[in-house]
């Protein structure tokens, strides 16, 4: 048995022994009472307020013990919640199989329900382990699809906002899509969820089913970013950079991109990147700058590895490395980020730190042309004249 797994069961062991230790300094705490006596509802809230470190000190290892005692008890809330332990690695070893199960054993509790629609539209591969085999759980698109769109009758907000995110990301979205995208995400901000403020603001920048308004997308993503939405705050840096829906500002536009870094949005870290080697706003700090972009690469944005690239094939910060910089462009315009697919097309054309090859250029080249990215569209103009 792996050293990560004998130590969860060493946490899940000894938390009964942290609960009666903690009880005993809180033998007149209400909550800590009414959980030990069997109440579910004191045992949910209890581990709420450990795993969040409200009103009392973080402690997963207690929270997860008062959720597993809700969960003994019957509590679907109580499974959904070590089912988002289980799938996110929360004290826990991430493991998706397990997370379905308690998804599924929590039968009809919405939130779950939504969970298992997820995991059901793309199935769960196997997995092999040295002492332990989990079989696959193949995709069931129908089931998956039933679920969602009686959530969607419920109108519950992520499985509105799930939907919409769907029909904008289509590459074969109608018109009436865009529209039923528009009016599904009004729908879920109007309850409140503030995933959907971002992709609302998307409609209105660039008026998919509805009129464009880059006013009413700004303010929807201050909304959002003062929610804490990671992914807002980089959009609003980059509404303040390029005067989208405001008047352009740049030091405001930092100020958002450190926002969002330290929400932990990968996509922030490298904007933030971009000024620290720029030196404009920021003073020019070159390893802060690699080091952002390097802990953006390890939770696999795709702009970082552009960015690491780009310091390769420039010598900033580093040693020059064009044959590093062309699998750095290479590995993040496989993950389809057009400006990597515009560079490596000219590494192609340029034999820079790959042999000359004008069809992989060309190619790469279209990649980058098809999402409109402007760089490519105007080198692809001037290719197509000579």
């Amino acid at each position: 048995m792996s050293f990560t797994k004998n130590l969860l069961f060493i946490i899940i062991a000894l938390s009964p022994f942290f609960a009666s230790a903690s009880d005993k300094k809180n033998d007149s705490d209400p909550l800590q009472q009414r959980a030990k006596s069997g109440d579910v509802a004191a045992q949910l809230e209890l581990g709420k307020e450990y795993f969040k470190g409200i009103k009392r000190p973080l402690n997963r290892a207690l929270a997860l013990y008062y959720f597993k005692l809700a969960a003994d008890a019957g509590s679907p809330e109580g499974m959904f919640n070590l089912g988002m332990c289980y799938e996110y690695g929360v004290e826990y070893e991430v493991n998706r199989h397990q997370a379905y199960y308690w998804y599924c054993k929590a039968d009809n509790f919405v939130p779950a329900l939504f969970k298992k629609a997820l995991f059901l539209e793309n199935g769960i591969p196997a997995v092999k382990k040295s002492r332990s085999y989990r079989r696959a759980i193949p995709a069931d698109t129908a089931l998956a699809k039933n679920i969602l769109n009686d959530l969607i009758k419920k109108e519950y907000p992520p499985a509105l906002t799930h939907q919409a995110k769907k029909y904008l990301q289509s590459s074969n979205s109608s018109k009436t899509e865009f529209s039923e995208a528009f009016k599904l995400l009004s729908l879920a901000v109007s309850k409140g969820d503030i995933s959907a403020y971002r992709l609302l603001a998307d409609c209105y920048e660039w008026g998919m089913g509805c009129e464009k308004d880059e006013k009413k997308a700004f303010e929807l993503l201050q909304k959002s970013a003062s929610a804490g939405d990671g992914g807002s705050a980089v959009k609003l840096g980059s509404y303040y950079e390029h005067g989208i829906g405001t008047a352009p500002d740049l030091a405001k536009a930092v100020e958002f991109y450190q926002k969002s870094a330290e929400f932990g949005e990968p996509a922030g870290m490298v904007k933030l990147a971009k000024h620290y080697s720029s030196g404009f706003i920021l003073k020019t700090d070159l390893a802060k700058a690699i080091e952002l972009c390097n802990h953006a690469a390890s939770l696999n944005e795709r702009s970082a590895f552009t960015l690491l690239a780009q310091f390769h094939a420039q010598g900033i910060g580093m040693e020059q490395d064009e044959k590093k910089a062309f699998m750095l462009y290479l590995k993040a315009a496989a993950m389809g980020d057009p400006e990597a697919q515009y560079h490596l097309a000219i590494a192609f054309k340029n034999g820079s730190g790959t042999p000359v090859d004008m069809s992989g250029a060309i190619y790469w080249m279209k990649k980058a042309a098809s999402v409109r990215y402007v760089p490519a569209l105007e080198t692809l103009e001037k290719w197509n004249k000579k």
